[in-house]
């Protein structure tokens, strides 16, 4: 197999694996199959913020007030 050839085959791969993992971690862009994968990863990687929940913390504005 020529260069040309394996960057052809590795890209196409490279896609099917997105097209199959629509889920992505707006942190470190790593893909998931599922929401609640992406979501567990986002809390034990980044923490539980990064995820979208709400929690409270520290300073927030509510305790500011």
């Amino acid at each position: 197999m020529d260069p040309k050839e394996h960057d052809e085959t590795t890209q196409r791969k490279h896609e099917e694996k997105k097209s199959r993992s629509p889920y992505r971690c707006d942190n470190c862009g790593e893909t998931f199959t599922s929401l609640s994968l992406k979501r567990a990863h986002e809390r034990q990687s980044h923490g539980a913020e990064s995820s979208g929940e709400k929690t409270k913390t520290a300073g927030s504005k509510s305790e500011q007030e």
